[in-house]
């Protein structure tokens, strides 16, 4: 996961390296220290667009569709711009005996905290929050109503038992700029599930690293997810670097 994803990502953003490397530099420092987690995304990127325009003559954007793609773009002064796109989708499959009962397929919403978490894989600066080795493989889930809120840094109610606490899921490639996280839970007793986190962490790394979901997706009460004991639970998110 380490090699592939960084290299997926360190691909899309040396563009920017070749436009200003002292660009690159600040665009990591200030989006991942001064804009992420702490003041919410939407600030944080208000911030980073008006210092950019101000101090190097740059502008960034960003534009997150309803498909659960994120569009980041970075525009300098003649009108010459670069771009790049993170996309995100969660697909749930309840089994009983063998037998595929329901499955849906939804994007997910990338919090503050997984904004950071993707520039900090893409620049590599000296962070120590994100630790290395910590990457973006587990997943986790939880049977709360709440919408998917960006400054959540864990899901509210995350489910530590019946088979369904959070696991490290195994990745796999599918082909250029896109990858799987996949693991399969099987139920020790009756119980739902219908919202899902996409962590860079385990749950019990530390008290720091509880606090490392990436995205989320609620998809609501007409999927919930009801499992008796034996049941099976695949859960795979879908991403896409372009």
């Amino acid at each position: 996961m380490e090699s592939k994803l960084k290299a997926l990502i360190v691909t899309v953003f040396c563009f920017i390296l070749v436009a200003s490397v002292s660009v690159t530099y600040v665009f990591s420092a200030i989006y991942g220290y001064q804009v992420g987690y702490v003041v919410g995304f939407e600030h944080g990127v208000t911030e980073l667009s008006t210092w950019f325009t101000e101090n190097t003559g740059y502008q960034v954007t960003c534009k997150k569709y309803v498909n659960g793609s994120y569009q980041f773009t970075l525009t300098a002064k003649d009108g010459t711009s670069v771009a790049f796109t993170v996309t995100l989708h969660l697909l749930a499959q309840h089994y009983r005996n063998g037998v595929l009962l329901s499955e849906t397929n939804h994007p997910m919403t990338l919090t503050n905290l997984g904004k950071d978490y993707f520039a900090d894989f893409s620049t590599n600066p000296s962070s120590s929050y994100f630790k290395e080795g910590n990457h973006a493989t587990w997943i986790g889930m939880d049977n709360s109503s709440d919408a998917v809120d960006t400054a959540w840094v864990v899901l509210p109610a995350e489910i530590t038992l019946y088979g369904l606490q959070r696991a490290n899921g195994t990745w796999t490639n599918t082909g250029t700029g896109t990858w799987n996280i996949t693991n399969t839970f099987t139920a020790s007793a009756t119980t739902s599930t219908k919202l899902y986190g996409y962590y860079f962490a385990a749950f019990n790394d530390g008290i720091l690293m509880q606090n490392s979901l990436a995205a989320a997706e609620q998809q609501g009460v007409g999927a919930q997810k009801n499992l008796v004991s034996g049941d099976t639970l695949k859960v795979t998110i879908q991403g896409t670097v372009s």
